[in-house]
């Protein structure tokens, strides 16, 4: 037990002497706890079962986390809060709920095991002289740092009340209901302080230690009561957390942990961040098989737990650029929609068009930000992905212009169907193809906007002018290249992905191609991630390398293979391309690339990197026609403008083709739009 003496008690004396009252009935049912601890654990594990039998009835995952993995990321995600600290004031006050509530569980969790097993069975006690001193207090702090957090909480909801924001009675319910349990908590150590007169040693219960004074100790017996009652309800309150926990903002807590401690870092930000969500190789030969999702059970398991996981903290409805141009999707509302059938178990509930609408869905620019700034990474772009997937594949249910884009890459290779094969683009492109010169550094890979757009291909030929100053060569493929298929994946067109994939690889491998250099960010996305996935089923001993321009750009104005003759001197702006920036974390290359060649000043937009705003091209939107809302690239344009910058520079050519016209369109904006190598040029030249 230890020896000596503290604040004049023997040290077994500093403690809690936790049933000093209680006898007869009181005292049986105290002793009565534990079991009633394991009965509510029971039934935690039991709803826990319930909820994992209802996600294996979903298809299974394709990843595994590693032991060293799952350790990281419990650190780094949960420990540390790695995700919810890109906002300050919501960063803080989650701190102060989640952390603290973790430690006092972890206390509570000793208490237990020192009064109903090392007591009983051992007649030994833990918590006695120093250590329940530390015990106490942090136990206390923790509870303070609790109740500020709520605080700032309820000012969030109804003071603040961002418009992302969406609360229901549950979150205040859950509010109230941890409040009410920190207050028993303080009223039954305050009560229990009293009772013993006042104990010197208890001043590390500072805050209760305060509050016992306040209480009457002229009525013992009232005291006693009072004990009793909120000793038992505190506990009955916190063992209920374990039945209602999915319910509130506590199942949040269980679902969001395990999400966050099992995704592999190579999905946040490595090689598989926002991979399209692939089926199965013979789904298209299995006629028993369905692509993608129309219920929950079309999901894999890893969506069912990121469904659960959700936590309606508004960050994607936020950013979402289909909100901002105020289409009728938010990533949010499908994410509650989404919840709630999980919730109830209905696993049979067809999305489209029994939870869903069609437009709803198709507004979805898989601009990846609803993905990218979730902070328990339950990846909604995902779920609108594998709706998509299905109404394209199963049902045929896609737009007509997209229908017509279909079917001209299904015979023309590309976009825009038989006009790009009469614009003889290879008479207007000035790269040598890799068949006649044998041998290049790197191939240009032209892309649809490269093969049929004038402006894309003088963008072209001015690099492949500067590569060439810069003593690199480059080539083309020429006719044997057709679309990277971007659009068709991103429109859930998956079985004719795979086709055109299948031909650009075995021209690629027919020419012993080792390095690619694209012009736009989503050939550039899915030559480098989507058709590993081909690659690998087809083409086991081959392989590439792929670079965006502005890698390439970057590394011969930092060896000085070029030089600027005439540094820009307008202010410049730029806008971050979803596919380059967020997808691939691009974010470096360009302003690096503008810093080397202007003289001007170069202005951030408000919103920039992985907060960027799309500019209404993505997912194919750039061959729709706008049936609703405003266009975001008018929005971006207009934000450009307002930082005084007369330049603005993109390295997408849909991004460039986006904004281009809406200078055309908005008349009250005066700014250029510019490609980035369009710049080097001009100081080059």
């Amino acid at each position: 037990m230890g020896g000596g003496f503290l604040y004049g008690y023997p040290v077994q004396d500093v403690t809690r002497l936790i049933y000093f009252q209680f006898g007869g009935l009181t005292g049986t049912a105290v002793y009565l706890m534990p079991i009633l601890l394991i009965l509510f654990l029971s039934m935690f594990f039991f709803i826990l079962h319930l909820k994992n039998k209802s996600w294996k009835k979903s298809k299974k995952n394709n990843f595994a986390v590693k032991k060293s993995e799952l350790i990281k990321n419990i650190f780094i995600n949960l420990i540390f809060q790695s995700r919810t600290n890109k906002v300050p004031f919501a960063a803080v006050m989650h701190s102060m709920i989640f952390i603290p509530g973790i430690v006092i569980f972890i206390l509570e969790f000793i208490y237990f095991f020192d009064i109903y097993i090392l007591k009983p069975l051992f007649n030994f006690r833990l918590l006695i002289g120093h250590f329940y001193l530390i015990w106490t207090f942090t136990i206390e702090l923790s509870a303070l740092f609790i109740i500020g957090g709520i605080i700032l909480s309820l000012y969030r909801r109804l003071i603040l009340r961002p418009s992302n924001l969406h609360s229901e009675r549950s979150d205040y319910f859950f509010l109230a209901y941890i409040s009410i349990m920190l207050i028993l908590a303080f009223v039954k150590q305050a009560v229990f302080i009293n009772l013993n007169n006042f104990p010197e040693f208890e001043k590390w219960s500072f805050a209760a230690f305060q509050l016992s004074h306040i209480l009457p100790d002229s009525y013992p017996h009232a005291l006693e009561f009072i004990y009793a009652a909120s000793w038992f309800l505190f506990n009955i309150m916190l063992f209920s957390l374990f039945i209602i926990f999915y319910r509130t903002k506590f199942g949040h807590m269980v679902f969001a942990a395990l999400n966050l401690a099992v995704t592999p870092q190579s999905k946040i930000s490595g090689k598989n961040k926002f991979l399209y969500p692939f089926d199965d190789k013979h789904i298209f030969e299995d006629k028993s098989m369905s692509a993608g999702a129309n219920t929950l059970t079309g999901f894999d398991r890893k969506d069912r737990l990121e469904i659960d996981a959700c936590i309606r903290c508004g960050r994607c409805h936020r950013y979402c650029p289909a909100v901002i141009s105020e289409k009728k999707l938010s990533p949010l509302t499908i994410m509650e929609k989404l919840k709630k059938l999980s919730d109830r178990n209905r696993l049979s509930d067809r999305f489209i068009p029994d939870t869903f609408s069609f437009e709803e869905i198709n507004s979805c620019y898989s601009c990846g930000a609803c993905s990218e700034l979730c902070p328990v990474l339950a990846n909604p772009m995902k779920k609108i992905q594998s709706i998509r997937k299905y109404q394209t594949a199963m049902n045929g249910n896609v737009l007509p212009e997209v229908a017509e884009v279909f079917n001209n890459i299904d015979f023309y290779g590309n976009v825009s169907g038989s006009y790009d094969r009469d614009m003889k683009y290879s008479t207007e492109i000035k790269v040598p193809l890799i068949s006649e010169v044998q041998r290049a550094d790197y191939i240009l890979f032209l892309g649809c906007r490269g093969k049929s757009d004038e402006r894309t291909i003088s963008i072209i030929n001015k690099f492949h002018q500067l590569t060439k100053k810069a003593g690199i060569t480059t080539a083309i493929i020429g006719e044997e290249e057709i679309c990277c298929g971007d659009l068709l994946l991103q429109q859930g067109n998956e079985f004719l992905f795979r086709e055109t994939a299948l031909k650009n690889l075995s021209s690629f491998e027919k020419y012993r191609i080792k390095n690619i250099i694209t012009f736009c960010p989503h050939g550039y996305n899915s030559l480098k991630k989507e058709y590993s996935k081909v690659l690998k089923d087809k083409f086991s001993t081959y392989d590439y390398s792929v670079f965006h321009y502005t890698e390439i750009l970057n590394q011969i104005l930092n060896r000085n293979l070029l030089k600027i003759n005439k540094p820009f001197i307008k202010n410049i702006t730029y806008h971050d391309p979803c596919f380059l920036g967020r997808y691939n974390s691009g974010y470096k290359d360009p302003r690096s690339i503008i810093s080397r060649i202007s003289d001007g000043i170069f202005f951030e937009m408000k919103a920039v990197r992985n907060k960027s705003g799309c500019c209404g091209g993505g997912a194919g939107k750039f061959i729709e026609k706008e049936r609703s809302g405003t266009r975001p690239n008018d929005i971006i344009l207009r934000e450009a403008y307002n930082t005084g910058a007369a330049v603005l520079a993109s390295s997408c050519p849909i991004c460039l083709e986006q904004f281009s016209d809406s200078c055309k369109t908005i008349n009250d904006i005066n700014i250029e739009v510019k490609d980035i190598i369009e710049l080097v040029y001009e100081c080059v030249e």
